[in-house]
């Protein structure tokens, strides 16, 4: 059995997306002759706001778990100077000194371990292949302070990587689109090309992620390993289930200044102006993890309050469970990237409501898998809702029959990146 270091700051019991994805490797990895070794920070469980995930671990010492599907390394977190000003003085003091502090930590936190509060994962990684050896190491960012780690790790041991880029670095949508934050991108442009070069493979989410890898190392392969849901999960709906006595439209999560929410909330407001007795509920679960998405929902949502639900972080089973009371699931145009939360719609049950066409891989998975409704204007969406509400109204739930969504599981995306680790190591 091979071993595979897996570099991975997001990890359970952080209830992020993106932990998601390195534990379906680590739960999956030993059915396909691979044994995963995660080196990750010590999460504590509750997870729920902003500050959780900068404040300092309560574990102040490496631990090491080995079970029957791997190993954990969890190491002690602690944070850097600007985190500490933020937990001692809130978000809302010294904004201008912390993003001074902030380009500071940029340049100078990938070149020198001095200034970078997550080198202990390098350290771990370091000494677990000193003792134990390795044959790949996996990387998935962000953060792609870790992409250093597996470039610096590959050199010194002779071990291949492979450079899994859940989001984008230096092409990451937001660079390109505010111009106030180009010296982010023409720095991130240097490091990514710099550590990025050594690896043996580099693998993705997504078409549009793949597409923009190819362009910026075209001598690089490029591979899609998706996103996907844990098929064990009680996914299925039975007489029992909860159902709302209110039409629930829900969403997970954050919302990217990308997602058009305020065409949405216009058509929302379409919707209730034509019954503003109609019973409905439009739940942003998450929503007030980030204190500019909050204000940026409040903003567009005004006159609407008493239809708008916000709540803090909810850990996946909560969040499971409010999905399950939904009558529909709402999920945003993403500019041609895919979101982890529609693999996790899928198998919900639960029809999907689509603001904005992406005309792209989200429109291709609703479609091909019967899934869901995709709407381009807000009059479009007030129709729609329209029609859900009429359907809820006389049957209690939206009718909805999703097919060929098994490609989609963990398990089988995992196996894909297995058949891949195989092919590097032959």
């Amino acid at each position: 059995m091979k071993n595979v270091i897996i570099l991975a700051y997001d990890f359970p019991p952080n209830n992020s997306m993106g932990s998601l994805r390195p534990y379906a490797w680590y739960k999956y990895f030993h059915e396909f002759n691979l044994h995963p070794v995660v080196i990750t920070r010590h999460w504590d469980d509750s997870v729920k706001s902003f500050k959780d995930g900068i404040k300092p671990s309560k574990s102040k010492s490496i631990t090491i778990n080995t079970t029957s599907e791997g190993t954990i390394i969890n190491v002690p977190h602690e944070p850097n100077f600007r985190d500490k000003l933020i937990l001692k003085y809130g978000l809302n003091s010294f904004v201008i000194f912390r993003k001074i502090i902030s380009v500071f930590y940029l340049i100078f936190e990938y070149t020198f371990f001095k200034f970078d509060n997550k080198k202990g994962i390098y350290y771990a990684a370091d000494e677990y292949i000193k003792e134990h050896g390795a044959d790949l190491i996996i990387a998935t960012g962000e953060p792609f302070i870790l992409f250093r780690y597996a470039s610096k790790l590959s050199k010194k041991h002779s071990i291949p990587w492979i450079a899994d880029y859940r989001d984008y670095w230096s092409m990451d949508i937001n660079l390109l689109t505010f111009n106030q934050k180009i010296i982010y991108k023409l720095i991130y442009a240097h490091f990514e090309r710099k550590f990025v070069e050594s690896a043996s493979l580099i693998t993705t989410v997504s078409p549009l992620n793949m597409k923009l890898q190819k362009e910026f190392f075209p001598n690089k392969k490029v591979e899609i390993i998706y996103n996907g849901y844990f098929e064990e999960k009680d996914y299925n709906f039975t007489k029992n289930d909860p159902i709302s006595e209110t039409f629930t439209v829900a969403y997970g999560g954050t919302i990217y200044l990308f997602n058009p929410l305020e065409n949405f909330i216009e058509g929302v407001k379409l919707f209730i102006e034509k019954d503003p007795s109609r019973k409905c509920s439009f739940n942003f679960y998450g929503s007030n993890y980030d204190p500019d998405q909050k204000e940026r929902i409040i903003k567009c949502t005004k006159g609407l309050e008493r239809f708008i639900i916000l709540t803090d972080k909810l850990s996946k089973e909560e969040l499971f469970l409010e999905y399950k009371k939904a009558s529909c699931l709402l999920i945003f145009n993403y500019n041609q990237m895919i979101p982890g939360k529609l693999f996790e719609y899928l198998p919900m049950k639960r029809k999907i409501l689509m603001a904005g066409n992406d005309h792209g891989p989200i429109e291709s998975i609703i479609n091909n898998t019967n899934s869901g409704i995709i709407c381009d204007s807000p009059e479009n969406i007030a129709n729609t809702l329209d029609s859900m509400y009429l359907e809820w109204k006389s049957t209690g739930l939206l009718k909805n029959e999703a097919i060929n969504i098994e490609k989609y599981t963990r398990r089988n995306q995992t196996q894909n990146l297995a058949k891949l680790i195989h092919k590097q190591l032959t």
